[in-house]
């Protein structure tokens, strides 16, 4: 099981320098949690950077 924080989801939406090594891990372990608040989060910072 993986905890995904924010920071992490925004790498798995967007086009990072760490998005493949961070989707490779995901492939790995499937299992996923994070906060509830965590997409509050992360629509914002989509937001903020024009996505």
């Amino acid at each position: 099981m993986l905890y995904l924080d924010p920071s992490a989801i925004v790498k798995l939406v967007s086009r990072e320098p760490e998005t493949l090594d961070l989707v490779r891990e995901v492939r790995e372990d499937p299992a996923l949690v994070s906060s509830a608040l965590a997409w509050t989060e992360v629509i914002r910072a989509i937001r903020r950077a024009g996505g």
